[in-house]
């Protein structure tokens, strides 16, 4: 569930960014390559998850959990410095 919302965040916010003013060509492909990002961080932190339940893991396995929310926190920051600059 939370992949679809990051996806959907993604989505929109990157076309307000895209929308609001000329961006570099590298800005433009961290926005494209976030499509795929936020929902992948979601994928590894579930996989890491199972890995962990199989291999019999600590508590410390807890911790994947903020693996996507981590991603969405920088991704937000990196939105951030793009309205600043224009």
């Amino acid at each position: 569930m939370l992949a679809m919302q990051l996806f959907m965040f993604a989505v929109f916010a990157g076309g307000g960014a895209v929308n609001s003013g000329k961006l570099e060509r590298w800005q433009l492909s961290v926005l494209d390559q976030s499509l795929f990002l936020l929902p992948g961080l979601s994928l590894v932190a579930g996989v890491m998850l199972v890995v962990g339940y199989m291999n019999g893991g600590s508590t410390q396995y807890y911790y994947w959990h903020l693996l996507p929310l981590a991603g969405a926190g920088a991704y937000l920051l990196f939105l951030f410095s793009l309205g600043m600059r224009h």
